[in-house]
């Protein structure tokens, strides 16, 4: 009877089916925002009404890379091209 008692207490394992991926995604913000590279990243935009039928949207992730305002295409794909 021990024996099913310390299986009780150990709940089952979970292994995930499949491993995670990684997705990248190209951010413009509506404002000039204080950011560094390796930092969390959170943000929002559900202002709109949820009876309309515009997008309100979470997300959260690592910046791996920033692109400030002044910089040319040219520096910005590159910089993508390095990641």
């Amino acid at each position: 009877m021990r024996g099913a008692e310390e299986e009780e207490t150990k709940g089952p394992s979970i292994e995930p089916a499949q491993p995670l991926k990684t997705f990248y995604a190209l951010i413009k913000l509506e404002k000039d925002t204080l950011s560094q590279e390796q930092t969390l990243l959170i943000g929002s935009k559900l202002d709109a009404e949820t009876a309309q039928k515009q997008c309100r949207l979470c997300f959260y992730g690592q910046v791996l890379a920033l692109f400030p305002s002044n910089q040319s295409a040219e520096e910005r794909k590159a910089t993508l091209e390095r990641l």
